[in-house]
């Protein structure tokens, strides 16, 4: 791989590929990686600010910490000591509009199997549905969850029995 230095050696890194016709993501991940880029955090927008907490702190295990004194209600989550997931109250109990452009989710790794169980088991106790999923071809399975509203949440693992490297 070459390391991308300036703009200019984007050049084809977004192009399609004639003999595969899909997108050169190692290209693009090749350049996020080398500006020095991560993502930061996540803002989830809803008027059920309650059942968005109790769901990322208690389902996903993310702690409530220090937010600025915005001007609007919300909440700020935190994972490894970094603010991951913003909640911010709307004034509006309509879902958003599916729109061309949008994300349409937010996905979490879960690394173990143990692990993994657990989020079945609290999931369950609280009476939240998911919808069970693998991967094609991989093994991996997945869990997709709409705590609120609007909001598409998936968690990912390994196939069962394998354990994941933490990174």
């Amino acid at each position: 791989m070459r390391k991308i230095q300036k703009a200019s050696d984007l050049s084809g890194a977004f192009s399609l590929e004639r003999s595969t016709h899909h997108l050169t993501i190692q290209a693009f991940a090749m350049w996020f990686y080398n500006i020095g880029m991560k993502l930061d955090h996540v803002t989830v927008t809803t008027p059920y600010l309650d059942t968005a907490r109790h769901f990322f702190c208690h389902i996903v295990g993310l702690t409530e910490g220090e937010r600025p004194p915005f001007r609007f209600d919300g909440h700020w989550l935190y994972h490894d000591g970094k603010p991951v997931v913003h909640l911010v109250k709307s004034n509006s109990d309509l879902p958003p509009a599916k729109l061309a452009s949008r994300i349409d989710h937010i996905a979490f790794r879960v690394v173990s199997d143990d692990e993994w169980q657990q989020l079945i088991a609290r999931l369950e106790a609280d009476s939240i549905e998911y919808r069970a999923s693998e991967v094609p071809g991989s093994g991996e399975r997945q869990l997709f969850v709409a705590p609120v509203p609007g909001v598409m949440i998936e968690f990912v693992t390994a196939e069962a029995g394998v354990e994941q490297v933490r990174s």
